[in-house]
């Protein structure tokens, strides 16, 4: 294998405002399961960093949810289809893949025996689905519902028995099997967004917009108890192991502990700064928790404050800056959420203040200070010591922003209709341009840099004493320029085109030293130079990475499929270890073999 993956460091939970979010947890209680964008996660809770990424599904992904017998995961998707997979295994081999329904899967639950397993959501004809795992046959009808229906839970223990809670505000009880509708269930005043079953199966829980928790009896579906645990939308509850105690995640950005016999509050968490949509009891001495913003928060029962925050992106990583000392990685996506990470221990923290509104084009470093543009069409700063947005220090680029770098003391930034200098964020230079810009690089030692057209030519400027001034131009595309870099050692400048296209030219002549780097198929989002500035680094929208050597211009180093919704950008850790990223919001960490 000429190259392997060496470490995912997973995206978050997509989480949506006002919308629960599923979580789950294997019987051993140490690995996590959660849909995010087209993919599922696998997550070691403990150490987070040790986690799988699972491709197969071709929508946008929902839920996941681990078999009891903890070999097997059941996930779904926007369009109604359940896999069922082996989460063992190397391979990671597809039991069964069923059309459930034909919309949204909100939910999914498995029998006792790991062999039945019932599907709920937004579906036309039905708003549920109870089939097997291995044949996907129908084992009973699930209906009685007259709106969606969001959460579904199975008794594990026969009598075998299942709830399903709807915007309805109804909860349905069902025997079976086969399963066959027995009760409605009208306790709650308004949407109810999750069913549990106890782990003992002698109660289940229902929650909702009321802000009530009602319990149940796990045989006939008769109410035991019920009380009023929230000010705000309760979306999720989950048992403790011991079925004693539940907990419940809130609107009000509160997570709250409850004892099960009198509906008593034991525990409570009301600091926390967002929604928390979802949540899961992973074993007798945590809780994890998720934000709106799918932070994983992990929570003892017994102590006042969390334990752990982990953190992720949630939408495509746009832009990444990695600091030389390669110490440590800013990374900014779609969405304008703003991360930093340890290199070394691949743990996230969220740049504090206030970060870009949009899509975040692109991110350098002047000093002490991360420099990023965005959609939002402002200039924005980071204090690196502090981890923090500069308030003060936002310039607003009157055009939409395609590129920075920095040039000696200066920033430069192009944006789709000028090219401006800036000293202080105080504009000293600036010039209209008769194409629209596309993406640039500076020079590693020279007051001199390189700016891609849309025009598929690219424009060399120098900057003296506060002009700038255009020195050459390169035609040597047929595309539009999407990506260049400058070699370290200021040797060369590679520029990477819309079809895919690498051209080497040498900096000091402009003279093309190969264009026969042509392996990609999509457009070239992103380039690095390893420090010996020997070889290339290409991340591409054909989600592939390549790796070309200068000294052997035709063999190059295909990391194949390296982010399945294309891969963003690049950078090398060593030299023979790079770093990705990806429309998938995963970060990834690849091993070379020339």
């Amino acid at each position: 294998m000429p190259s392997e993956l060496k470490s995912l460091w997973a995206p978050a939970p997509s989480t949506k405002l006002s919308q629960p979010c599923k979580l789950s947890t294997n019987r051993n209680g140490d690995r996590i399961a959660y849909a995010t964008n087209k993919a599922i996660i696998l997550r070691n809770i403990s150490n987070p960093e040790e986690s799988y990424q699972y491709n197969e599904h071709t929508a946008p992904t929902s839920v996941a949810k681990f078999s009891p017998s903890g070999f097997y995961v059941a996930s779904g998707d926007v369009h109604g289809n359940v896999r069922v997979w082996d989460c063992v295994g190397e391979d990671k081999i597809l039991k069964n893949n069923v059309a459930a329904i034909s919309g949204r899967i909100n939910d999914i639950d498995w029998d006792g025996d790991s062999q039945r397993i019932i599907a709920v959501g937004e579906g036309k004809e039905r708003y549920g689905h109870a089939f097997t795992a291995d044949s996907g046959n129908s084992v009973g009808e699930i209906f009685g519902h007259s709106a969606i229906v969001n959460s579904v839970a199975m008794r594990k223990q026969r009598p075998l028995r299942a709830a399903t809670a709807s915007d309805d505000s109804s909860v349905n009880f069902f025997h079976g099997v086969p399963y066959r509708y027995n009760t409605s269930i009208r306790c709650h005043d308004k949407y109810v967004y999750d069913v549990r079953y106890a782990p003992n199966d002698e109660k289940f829980a229902s929650v909702g917009a009321d802000g009530k928790v009602f319990l149940l009896d796990g045989k006939t579906g008769e109410k035991i108890l019920e009380f009023n645990a929230h000010k705000g939308t309760i979306f999720s509850l989950s048992w403790s192991p011991d079925s004693k105690k539940l907990v419940t995640s809130s609107a009000d950005r509160s997570v709250k502990v409850w004892n099960a016999d009198d509906g008593s509050l034991i525990r409570e968490w009301s600091s926390m700064k967002e929604q928390q949509v979802g949540n899961v009891w992973a074993s007798e001495d945590l809780i994890i928790s998720v934000d709106v913003k799918g932070v994983l928060i992990y929570l003892n029962p017994t102590k006042d404050d969390p334990e752990r925050f982990v953190y992720g992106h949630q939408r495509s990583i746009t832009s990444s800056f990695l600091c030389p000392d390669s110490k440590s990685l800013y990374t900014a996506s779609y969405d304008g959420v703003a991360l930093v990470w340890d290199i070394k221990t691949q743990n996230g923290s969220s740049v504090q203040g206030v970060s870009h509104s949009n899509q975040v084009m692109d991110m350098t470093r002047l000093g002490d200070k991360v420099i990023s543009v965005g959609m939002d069409d402002t200039l924005r700063t980071v204090d690196i010591k502090a981890n923090a947005f500069i308030s003060e220090s936002v310039y607003t680029t009157g055009y939409q922003p395609v590129g920075v770098c920095a040039v000696g003391d200066c920033i430069v930034l192009a944006t789709v209709s000028d090219i401006q200098v800036l000293r202080d964020l105080k504009c000293v230079s600036t010039a209209k341009t008769i194409y629209q810009p596309s993406c640039m690089a500076a020079h590693p030692s020279k007051q001199e840099f390189a700016v891609g057209g849309e025009d598929s030519c690219v424009y060399v400027h120098s900057f003296e004493k506060d002009e700038l001034c255009e020195i050459a131009q390169l035609k040597n595309h047929t595309s539009p320029v999407t990506s260049m870099v400058y070699s370290h050692d200021g040797k060369y400048l590679a520029c990477g085109d819309a079809s895919g296209k690498v051209v080497l030219y040498d900096a000091e002549t402009r003279q093309v030293i190969t264009s026969r780097w042509a392996f990609h198929t999509g457009r070239i989002l992103g380039m690095s130079w390893n420090s010996n500035s020997t070889h290339l680094a290409t991340a591409s929208l054909d989600t592939n990475v390549h790796v070309y050597s200068v000294e052997r211009p035709m063999k190059y180093v295909a990391v194949k499929n390296a982010h399945a919704l294309g891969a963003t950008q690049v950078h090398w850790l060593s030299e023979d270890e790079i770093l990705s990223t990806g429309s998938d919001a995963a970060i990834k960490t690849w091993k070379l073999s020339f």
